[in-house]
């Protein structure tokens, strides 16, 4: 499975449509009283299938290319907020979990989207600028941060 973009975009507009279904919806009742079928729990429960499977979908082949943890633990955080928000019965602030989980996704895909981006970024640049690939390896790589120049040995300094 490849990293696409598309992905993120995906999971992160979702997200944000979470969040503003959470908070403007109930406002908007108010004005025009027959959207109360975008209330229903089903819609909720939905949501959170798709935000699941864009996010297996982003974070997995994002993971394999920058290897960086932190997108996956946003995201572990968030989405278990949400099936909690969805999903949760009793005394659950339904809408502060769902937007505190909406909003760890939405940082977590920008994030993601961020580090595969320079992982393609330093590839390219890696191909054309032998200088680039050891001054981004020892950097990236050395830092234990990415992968995606690990060809390349890095230069000891004395």
């Amino acid at each position: 499975m490849r990293y696409s973009a598309t992905w993120d975009g995906v999971g992160a507009g979702l997200s944000g449509l979470c969040v503003v279904h959470c908070l403007v919806l109930p406002l908007l009742l108010v004005v025009l009283p027959g959207m109360t079928l975008l209330l229903d729990e089903s819609v909720h429960r939905t949501l959170v299938l798709v935000l699941s499977f864009s996010a297996v979908l982003a974070f997995i082949p994002g993971y394999r290319l920058h290897r960086r943890r932190l997108p996956a633990l946003l995201a572990g955080l968030g989405l278990p907020l949400l099936i909690v928000g969805a999903y949760g019965e009793g005394n659950v602030p339904e809408t502060i979990v769902t937007v505190a989980g909406s909003l760890l996704l939405v940082v977590a895909h920008a994030f993601n989207h961020s580090f595969c981006r320079l992982c393609a970024l330093s590839r390219s640049a890696a191909a054309t600028d032998s200088s680039f690939r050891q001054r981004e390896h020892r950097t990236a790589h050395g830092a234990g941060m990415c992968d995606c120049t690990a060809d390349v040995a890095p230069r000891h300094e004395s």
